[in-house]
């Protein structure tokens, strides 16, 4: 990273923890990028879990020194570092994220929103670009859809709102967004995944976009997640994959004890909750070819990538995970295993999730798997995945070991049991600390508002975690 943007490494931390749930403080701890015999932190077997959303167990409250629930806010005794929230003083904190009302009480209104920077006007400074969700009144066309914020960058800490003039609003439920020069014109476009149709927008090199999703075959129409973009076939052109979450009818809303769900079908530590996404059916997940015309091919069926087991896709990533320079394809499934595709060279993938050791933790379990972080952590010259799962669950880290193998470490490295109280979304590794060592951070927030209501060591808002690699 180039000298201007070390001041703005803190903010970029901040606005992932911003438009997910998160307040601003960040827990000092560590974890160990070694493999020791020992799994010191592992805890015992947890009780049978809950049919809510998790995919883990039920855990005693943990409490903090103060006797606050663990995942509260506040700074964390002997942090070895301190970010500061600048959010009013650069002008960001016009954005207001929105999602469905405060009783969430059903699946859509639960996660967050995605966050992208880019230099969109190729100014060599980082813009910030903020997806909003929606309500289902907006939606409904009964009140004013919530806006995505587009912030340009003044060069100098501070940055201003040009969403409409650069005409890249939204106006529907966001949820992802990919960044992309997708044309090679050399200027940076936006894809956001949408409920209902995404959006491709084309940079016009004026400070302004179209979207163009319909005319480049993108648009799609049902409930898409965390889209990436990569050249899977080599040709010099970014292609586009695009999860499928849930398969949702908005107006006919699946909710515990109607429509033919029992009463208790769906509740979390036997408290009612929202339904889904086990019971609900998947979305399939689409691999678009870049024609090279501005136009994309669905090639998901003939690709071997379009998840024909119906899991509920929720991020992805392009990358090289077996070291023969073509990228391979993982995908993050909530509460169903993983995928990993391996790269066949011919434009076709192998699954490999199982035989990889990616699709399941070490417990052989299938966890609530929704943010990726990928990255070298441990300095071995191979991408190691770390994957943000549910409250009640750890966080799972897979050391990269080779020809497409992985081993869950989490324990081992000391991701385990500090990440078990919280409920994770976005996450990245990044080297804050300047020590040529990848630190990890996860963004975290609670789905179901009744926690803060009961004793389970969890609360509705969640801090942030930083983890200092040792």
């Amino acid at each position: 990273m180039s000298a201007p943007c070390e001041s703005r490494r803190a903010s970029v931390v901040f606005f992932l923890a911003l438009i997910l749930f998160c307040v601003v403080e960040f827990s000092g701890i560590a974890f160990s990028r070694q493999s020791s015999q020992s799994t010191p932190d592992k805890p015992q077997n947890p009780l049978p879990r809950p049919s809510g959303m998790s995919t883990g167990g039920i855990h005693a409250p943990i409490k903090d020194s103060h006797s606050r629930p663990i995942t509260a806010g506040g700074f964390v005794d002997g942090a070895p570092v301190v970010f500061l929230d600048i959010t009013h003083q650069s002008g960001l904190d016009k954005f207001h994220h929105r999602s469905g009302s405060p009783e969430k009480s059903t699946i859509i209104e639960a996660p967050g929103s995605g966050v992208a920077l880019l230099d969109y006007d190729n100014d060599g400074w980082l813009d910030i670009y903020l997806v909003n969700g929606s309500t289902i009144a907006a939606m409904k066309g009964a009140e004013p859809a919530p806006r995505a914020m587009l912030f340009h960058n003044n060069h100098d800490g501070t940055f201003t709102d040009v969403t409409d003039k650069a005409g890249v609003s939204n106006g529907r439920w966001g949820f992802g967004v990919a960044v992309a020069d997708y044309d090679n014109d050399g200027w940076p476009d936006i894809y956001v995944s949408n409920y209902g149709k995404n959006r491709l927008y084309h940079n016009n090199h004026d400070g302004t976009f179209t979207d163009v999703a319909e005319k480049a075959g993108v648009a799609l129409g049902s409930w898409s997640t965390g889209a990436t973009w990569g050249d899977y076939d080599r040709d010099g052109l970014l292609d586009l994959f695009v999860p499928g979450y849930v398969n949702y009818d908005l107006d006919h809303p699946i909710l515990a004890g109607k429509g033919g769900v029992p009463e208790g079908a769906c509740q979390y530590r036997g408290v009612n909750v929202f339904c889904g996404p086990l019971g609900l059916l998947g979305e399939g997940d689409h691999l678009f070819h870049n024609n090279g015309d501005g136009t994309f091919t669905d090639v998901s069926l003939k690709a071997g990538v379009a998840d024909r087991e119906g899991r509920y896709g929720f991020a992805s990533v392009f990358a090289d995970i077996d070291d023969d320079g073509w990228p391979d394809l993982v995908v993050a499934n909530d509460s169903t295993p993983n995928y990993l595709y391996r790269n066949r060279r011919d434009g076709t993938f192998e699954d490999v999730s199982y035989m990889s050791g990616f699709a399941l933790n070490e417990e052989g379990r299938a966890q609530a798997s929704m943010g990726i972080a990928l990255g070298d952590y441990n300095h071995t010259g191979r991408l190691g995945l770390f994957i943000t799962t549910f409250s009640d669950d750890y966080k799972t880290l897979y050391r990269n070991d080779g020809d497409a193998s992985f081993t869950d470490v989490s324990f081992k490295a000391g991701l385990g049991s500090p990440t078990i109280p919280f409920l994770g979304w976005g996450t990245g590794f990044l080297d804050f600390d300047n020590d040529s060592f990848l630190d990890l951070f996860i963004a975290n927030g609670h789905v179901y508002p009744v926690a803060d209501q009961r004793d389970w060591g969890t609360t509705w808002a969640q801090r942030p975690q930083l983890f200092r690699n040792l």
